[in-house]
């Protein structure tokens, strides 16, 4: 082969070949040159693909940036109350950890189950309005969450208006991502839409500190009103929700062509929204959806790593290191991981197989769990937070991908929806499974605490994922080879090249 310079490389058997061509003095330079060589034409290939992906992001429509930040405001105030609502609730309204992580739990179903229902008036009413009415049903619930003193009060915004508002304003970004994208540039755009979130993430595991160590435990008053170190953060995720309701008025129901030309799209003239109900019973009849649901059920289980991450590892941080320890930052290097990886690594795979990908990162995540089952130390959360990220990056990008390509245009809120449809018991269940653990093996009056046995029942569980991916792996990957050939086939620019070819 050849290097980007014109010097011959033998990649396999370097040795053999520079023997073949230089005195015997000369041989260990020589190959140590190639290596060199090698290793140079590695970083100008990925440094060529990374100014490639940046280069077609330029003609995207302005909407997607517009989705960026609504994606960065909605993931904070969403990190923010997630890192503490088990907490939250403990401290302020006297929940056992058993109560409290049934509401987490129930917190998380309801929100898909929203989502379910609302799958076909989010397909009708396009993007923009969707956003719009999510963010201020959002607003309102985030406000009620932070400044009541009432259990059941807790229950309308926990139960009704955030996961409504969340159902509405989460999904359709994601679809938007799509719709303001095409092949050449949705792989690297959807690689920004999870940076954008982490970026997010990052920034709410600090502010949840700062808010411990500024406010103190005892809280300040306030116009008669006692904030807490938690009533603090939640007012600003509050403050954050209110600047969603203002950009996400920027919006534009468009959608970008295969040839970048960008066009309306109206959702309402598309697809009648008698038509959109009646499609709900012909989607139980697609094979695809079918595939969708059962791949979406076998990364349940690393999936809910993260779950456990919001509503587990807070409290055993506090029982096991020490009241005061950091977990805002313990859990913000998950984020920062992503950030800087996933740039790289969106860029690099852009051509690699996306279920190998999701498999291969599932591995690495599930297996990140067993850290915690050694001693309680800030280190070992520190590996798992680590490697978590790591297997993250590969996989969790890669997945919104996935499901994203294969949803039909105009019913990609219906598809996504539905085939996630096992995420309703899990999230619920998530949250029970996470109260009951703490209660039987990490209590926090409990004089012979057993946590590690509590991260070995996760890991297993977790582990449930990759096991089902590498079995379900032939039968959901040989459909989608003919889908992909059938779209090459209707790819005006891949006939072109091909009739060239010929």
């Amino acid at each position: 082969t050849q290097s980007t310079w014109g010097i011959p490389i033998h990649m396999k058997h370097p040795n053999k070949f520079v023997k073949h061509h230089t005195a015997a003095g000369d041989v260990e330079t020589q190959s140590l040159n190639s290596e060199l060589i090698v290793k140079q034409n590695i970083f100008v290939k990925v440094w060529k693909k990374m100014k490639t992906s940046v280069h077609d992001m330029r003609r995207v429509p302005s909407s997607l940036w517009t989705v960026f930040v609504l994606k960065i405001f909605e993931s904070f105030a969403y990190f923010a109350i997630s890192f503490n609502m088990v907490l939250y609730l403990s401290e302020e309204f006297g929940y056992s950890d058993s109560e409290a992580g049934w509401y987490y739990g129930m917190f998380g179903m309801l929100t898909s189950m929203y989502g379910f229902a609302s799958a076909p008036v989010i397909d009708a009413i396009g993007i923009r309005r969707s956003t719009i009415f999510g963010a201020l049903i959002s607003t309102f619930g985030r406000l009620l969450f932070a400044v009541t003193t009432s259990k059941s009060m807790v229950l309308v915004s926990g139960m009704l208006l955030m996961p409504l508002g969340m159902a509405f304003g989460i999904p359709v970004l994601t679809i938007a991502v799509k719709r303001y994208t095409d092949n050449d540039n949705r792989t690297f755009a959807f690689g920004l839409y999870y940076l954008v979130m982490n970026v997010a993430a990052l920034i709410a595991g600090p502010v949840s500190d700062a808010c411990q160590v500024i406010v103190g435990p005892s809280g300040i008053d306030l116009n008669g009103l006692h904030i807490t170190r938690f009533r603090a953060l939640l007012l600003i995720s509050t403050f954050i929700s209110g600047l969603q309701v203002i950009v996400a008025c920027f919006l534009k129901d468009v959608t970008l062509s295969s040839e970048g030309n960008v066009t309306q799209f109206d959702p309402l003239k598309t697809v009648s929204f008698r038509s959109r109900l009646k499609s709900v019973g012909l989607l139980f009849k697609d094979v695809l959806f079918w595939k969708l649901l059962v791949l979406s059920l076998a990364i349940l289980g690393v999936r809910m790593v993260f779950r456990h991450m919001d509503a587990t590892l807070p409290k055993w941080m506090i029982r096991e290191i020490g009241e005061d320890a950091r977990y805002g930052m313990v859990i913000a290097i998950n984020p920062a991981m992503v950030i800087l990886l996933v740039p790289f690594v969106s860029a690099t795979t852009k051509d690699w197989d996306s279920y190998d990908m999701i498999l291969y990162g599932s591995i690495i995540s599930a297996t990140s769990v067993f850290w915690l089952c050694f001693d309680a130390s800030y280190w070992n959360a520190v590996l798992f937070v680590a490697q978590l990220s790591i297997g993250e990056v590969f996989y969790s990008p890669k997945t919104y991908e996935y499901f994203m390509t294969l949803a039909p245009v105009g019913k990609e809120g219906l598809y996504t929806t539905f085939s996630n449809a096992p995420l309703f018991a899990a999230k619920f269940a998530v949250g029970g499974v996470s109260g009951m653990l703490l209660e039987d093996y990490c209590a926090e009056n409990s004089t012979s605490r057993q946590c590690w046995k509590m991260w070995l029942v996760i890991g297993c569980i977790t582990m449930t994922s990759p096991l089902m991916l590498c079995a379900i792996k032939g039968w959901v990957t040989r459909t989608n080879k003919r889908l992909v050939a059938v779209e090459m086939c209707d790819n005006p620019a891949w006939r072109k090249q091909e009739d060239s070819t010929d």
